[in-house]
């Protein structure tokens, strides 16, 4: 723009492959408003046709038909929880696909500016937007695979070698591996789940900050530096009940959002969000008579809903982390610092070359 100032731009555009198996792997699972979706084209044939997974567990073939044509009944209405002819059961509209969508949606834009004041001071400042499109994700889709009413498609328990029984080779089991057939209905899955409408998480970072020379080979810089986190990866229990009480364990589950569901089962989404704010100071002394500095002090703060790590593992005791939100469906309510909060932090580091041999430093 001018002998003082220089502005960078850039667009970084990430195209995301679709999660897709390619070996027939069935990815089935429920969809955030309970509703369970089959990863598939089309509907398999019934089990008494096909005597194989996947196969539909009625005696037409038909989502009508599981569980004998009669839907879970609510004890405290004596009313069933859906109409059993059109069960909460359907085909994914993603077909054989799982997870964050396929595309180019990914946009991430990047802009700089550097505005020199004078001779020995310049103030900088940058804004840009990145994704993670990579993160547990293949977990995340593993935990999908095989579900209802591809039961047993990816694997199967199968006793051999038992004590007091005729050793046999593993070669030997192949042929049975797939053929266990799914349950009568998928409400007792219990599983790592995954939102089929996940989306990868995205960071909008931002920086100001002004440098001084403070001598030929000496800098003093101080910045703010920020981050403004959404569609963070979070992992609970779904499926809990939205109000405290006593009861039986068919009374606890009427108060669940989906109380066709027997089991609260992991559930991961891209609800979560965070943010990060820090002040830095550095003095950094480049390498002059054979000696080098660099001090730094950051001043921190990050806080968020529960996303610490990948899979949660930071976010507490239970299995998944699950026990750091007190409502899953109210995650503003757990918002707190995140378990990589390092609120101070002093960095130094030196050199010196030992003016002895022929080619050392002056």
């Amino acid at each position: 723009m001018s002998r003082n100032i220089t502005i960078t731009y850039g667009l970084r555009l990430d195209h995301r492959r679709p999660f897709a198996p390619d070996s027939g792997t069935i990815v089935s699972g429920p969809n955030t408003d309970g509703v369970y979706w089959i990863g598939m084209k089309a509907l398999p044939a019934a089990c008494n046709v096909t005597n194989a997974a996947p196969c539909i567990p009625s005696a037409d073939g038909s989502l009508a038909g599981i569980d004998g044509g009669v839907a879970p009944i609510d004890p405290t209405t004596g009313k069933p929880y859906y109409n059993a002819a059109e069960p909460p059961i359907q085909l994914s509209p993603y077909g054989t696909t799982w997870g964050a969508k396929g595309g180019w949606g990914n946009w991430g834009p990047r802009f700089g500016i550097a505005w020199r004041i004078d001779p020995k001071t310049t103030l900088r400042g940058g804004y840009g937007i990145v994704y993670d499109s990579t993160m547990g994700m293949e977990q995340d889709w593993k935990g999908n695979s095989g579900n209802w009413p591809g039961g047993g498609s990816v694997v199967s328990s199968i006793a051999m070698n038992q004590t007091g029984s005729p050793l046999a080779n593993i070669e030997s089991t192949f042929g049975q591996v797939g053929t266990v057939l799914p349950a009568a209905d998928p409400w007792s899955l219990g599983n790592w789940f995954m939102d089929p409408h996940i989306k990868d998480p995205r960071s909008q970072q931002y920086n100001l900050g002004v440098e001084r020379e403070l001598g030929p080979n000496t800098a003093l810089s101080m910045g703010y530096v920020g981050s403004l986190d959404d569609r963070v990866g979070i992992t609970g229990l779904w499926n809990t009940a939205q109000t405290p009480g006593t009861g039986t364990a068919a009374q606890v589950r009427a108060r669940t959002p989906f109380p066709w569901y027997n089991t609260s089962a992991f559930y991961s989404t891209s609800n979560g969000t965070s943010n990060y704010n820090a002040f830095q100071l550095k003095l950094d002394r480049r390498f002059s008579n054979g000696f080098q500095y660099l001090v730094s002090y950051t001043w921190s703060k990050a806080i968020g809903e529960g996303g610490s790590g990948l899979f949660d593992v930071e976010n507490g005791p239970g299995s998944g982390g699950y026990s750091i939100w007190q409502n899953y469906y109210n995650l503003k309510a757990s918002m707190g610092v995140l378990a990589f909060n390092i609120p101070h932090f002093l960095a130094i580091a030196g050199q010196y070359a030992v003016p002895v041999g022929k080619d050392s430093a002056t």
